[in-house]
């Protein structure tokens, strides 16, 4: 006799979580000793949900949300390395130099040989800490700045304060829209949803991912013009909040050349953890 799908799609759920309840540390965020995150708790959640859908007969939304599951724990096996061997990602270079904000309210780190430059007309908020640019070079600086880009950008523009100041000095604001009491991801939606249509630019879906056991938002970005013979330079780049303490937040943009979103997404996440207030 055939056992029929959904009883075979509950069995396996019961496993699974059964599994994850009993066999998992009681924190479900573990800081592995190869220094990668191994953080399970996301997925324990869509268990229980994918269970629940199931029971109630929505085979098909359980279904979705096991595929969910295999998506997140393929990402942490890629993370953390099968058989105790991490996967080479790209190549950070070390933040050996120090950004400190003029006023004492934040300090940034930052790779060797660049620039460390101001972002013109950044802000109307005077009271809000001044963003900074970090580039490679000059060129990226100059480009950033005059809102001109080129084939050749490196940089990350660094922005931090409540939610209200980043979302102001991003040039994001809406005065209909309460940002203060935001979470990083309700921040960054907020922020894309204010930036996208006017900016010519493509942004992914934001996600929620855990940074130095904090939980910050991220989503990649490029620019292509709609000509395809234009002149207009192509990029590719990172955005990411990341809360800090209290109410403040740092909101850091990563431009890069195209195909290189990689390392600079890399790159972003390692300059974030370094944001400090002062």
């Amino acid at each position: 006799m055939a056992i029929p799908r959904k009883l075979v799609v509950l069995v396996v759920l019961g496993i699974m979580l059964a599994f994850t309840n009993s066999s998992l540390p009681k924190t479900a965020l573990a800081q592995s000793d190869l220094g990668c995150d191994f953080d399970l708790s996301s997925v324990s959640a869509l268990l229980i949900k994918a269970q629940a859908k199931a029971s109630a007969g929505a085979l098909a939304d359980g279904l979705k949300l096991l595929t969910q599951v295999q998506e997140q724990l393929s990402q942490i096996q890629t993370q953390c390395g099968t058989g105790g061997s991490p996967t080479p990602g790209p190549a950070i270079p070390a933040l050996s130099q120090t950004f400190s904000a003029i006023d004492g309210s934040f300090s940034v780190k930052y790779p060797e040989g660049w620039i460390a430059a101001p972002i013109n007309g950044s802000s109307a908020d005077k009271k809000a800490p001044k963003p900074i640019l970090l580039a490679s070079n000059q060129a990226t600086v100059e480009a950033m700045n005059n809102n001109t880009p080129t084939d050749t950008l490196n940089g990350v523009a660094v922005y931090v304060g409540t939610p209200q100041q980043v979302v102001i000095a991003l040039g994001a604001f809406k005065p209909d829209v309460h940002y203060d009491g935001l979470d990083a991801k309700g921040l960054m939606d907020a922020v894309i949803a204010t930036t996208l249509p006017s900016s010519g630019g493509i942004f992914g879906k934001s996600d929620l991912i855990s940074i130095d056991t904090r939980q910050a938002s991220e989503a990649s970005f490029s620019f292509r013009p709609p000509d395809k013979t234009s002149t207009k330079a192509k990029y590719d780049g990172v955005f990411l909040i990341l809360p800090l303490s209290g109410n403040q937040f740092t909101a850091l943009l990563g431009v890069t050349t195209p195909g290189q979103t990689k390392a600079i997404q890399a790159l972003v996440r390692a300059i974030a953890v370094t944001v400090q207030l002062g």
